[in-house]
């Protein structure tokens, strides 16, 4: 008879698979942001966590290889990135302050977890309330749309879709995102919201073209948090049936299968660690598509069948009363991250990617948030540049992008001998490599201004630009 704490570990291997999975499915779209030896300490800890779930102990140094990359990534840093590194400090909290009991680490880790999800995915579909998400030529919703289906080869189905069917595809995906925090705040709707949620961002990294997957699959990890005890159970029932059906037709099957699996993801950490020489980008991108939509499917199937044969029962609390009051701290942070965008203490990776959001010295394109305190001088001097012997520049003297001033002049100070001119409130001025007037290193990190549309509407930014 299985007791009660072997119940409550099954529910730590379960997110410990999840989580460890969604590490590499970022290493697999993210091959260049970090050195050499991040990438493999990333890879090396999550594999050895899908090695041995249960014991919760090994989630500790993979918290610590995320947080590790969090800083070797900064300032090129994807939302999903840094809401990685939120749940890897909540994971730390969790199985050390429960001494590496998995089934205890289980329930301290749940409902901090859940909050800091709903405080990112809260700011990320209120970012998208602004006027040139649902204008058609800047909307990020149909540019990705139109990426998505021209990396399938379907472009040509949509080629003759109207501006007023563009802009339904905006309203539609808004109206989607607005509605997932929404369903899982409340109980009697929260699963309604993990399936909405789960089938919503399965379709968004089918995107061939530009890496979805490494978002979607830490949110597959927190949506499945918000299931009820019961239903996440029944998730891991249905895989110790699988492998009770494969060992009794071969004893050693499961065991090998595991082996094998292992080895091909060790191979490929192999490969995504590799010198800048090597086609891992290219390779492990499109490998990391078909590798989502054999787990994305897989989970979402697991997930509706448990819905359905739990009959839907979630937890009654978001947040358990008996959890630790500090890990409140977390989700606490997630929200002032989210506000940073509006209070202009930063633009990069405060929860607003590819939102269209411009908040640029007092002045906003948000339908409610229609201006506010600059709380910083970050964007107050936006520079046009017309000339530079650093020829990364060039991305923005060929495109329409202003680049705030601070940036720039970062950006020279990291290239000795560079130089560049630019146009501010109309006046020129040259810049030169200087490492004085540069800002200290986690200020370069994580305070980070992001381009700025020289024209309207506001275009949708696919990328990082080389000085941000």
């Amino acid at each position: 008879m299985t007791s009660a704490t072997d119940r409550r570990s099954d529910l730590w291997a379960l997110f410990a698979v999840l989580w460890a999975s969604s590490a590499l499915f970022h290493l697999a779209g993210n091959t260049r942001l970090a050195p050499e030896w991040g990438r493999a300490l990333l890879g090396a800890t999550a594999i050895a966590v899908l090695a041995r779930p249960r014991i919760a102990w090994l989630t500790v140094p993979l918290a610590g290889a995320v947080l590790t990359n969090v800083w070797l990534e900064a300032p090129l840093l994807g939302n999903h990135w840094l809401l990685q590194g939120f749940i890897a400090v909540i994971v730390l909290g969790a199985v050390i302050g429960a001494r590496g009991e998995g089934g205890v680490a289980i329930s301290r880790l749940v409902g901090p977890a859940r909050l800091t999800l709903l405080a990112f995915y809260g700011f990320a579909a209120f970012a998208k309330l602004n006027s040139d998400f649902f204008e058609p030529v800047s909307s990020c919703a149909v540019f990705y749309f139109r990426e998505s289906a021209d990396s399938w080869g379907v472009l040509a189905a949509f080629d003759g879709l109207s501006s007023g069917g563009e802009r339904a595809v905006a309203v539609v995906v808004a109206s989607v995102e607005l509605s997932v925090p929404i369903l899982l705040f409340f109980r009697r709707t929260r699963t309604a919201g993990v399936l909405l949620g789960l089938g919503f961002h399965f379709v968004l990294a089918l995107d061939r073209t530009h890496q979805f997957f490494d978002f979607s699959s830490i949110l597959l990890v927190l949506f499945v948090l918000f299931l009820g005890e019961d239903t996440r159970h029944e998730i891991v029932d249905a895989a110790a049936r699988l492998r009770r059906t494969a060992a009794a037709r071969w004893a050693s099957g499961p065991e090998i299968a595991h082996l094998l699996v292992l080895a091909a993801l060790a191979g490929a950490v192999a490969f995504a660690s590799g010198p800048a020489d090597w086609s891992a980008p290219r390779d492990l991108r499109l490998a990391g598509v078909w590798a989502w939509i054999v787990v994305g499917s897989v989970v979402l199937f697991v997930v509706a069948r448990a819905v359905r044969t739990t009959g839907d029962d979630a937890d009654p609390h978001l947040f358990d009363e008996g959890q630790p009051r500090w890990l409140l701290l977390l989700p606490a942070l997630a929200v002032l991250n989210g506000l940073t965008p509006y209070l202009e203490v930063k633009s990069g990776y405060g929860w607003n990617m590819y939102s269209n959001l411009s908040v640029v010295d007092g002045e906003s394109n948000h339908f409610l948030v229609r201006g506010g305190p600059a709380l910083t001088d970050g964007q107050s001097r936006l520079v046009q540049v017309v000339e530079s012997d650093d020829p990364s520049l060039g991305f923005y003297i060929r495109g329409d992008w202003l680049l705030p001033e601070q940036q720039l002049v970062d950006h020279l100070a990291d290239r000795p001998g560079s130089s560049a001119v630019g146009i501010v409130n109309g006046a020129t001025v040259r810049y030169e490599s200087d490492e004085g007037s540069a800002r200290s290193a986690w200020r370069q990190k994580f305070q980070v201004f992001r381009a700025v549309d020289a024209d309207g509407p506001v275009d949708c930014q696919p990328s990082f630009g080389p000085a941000r």
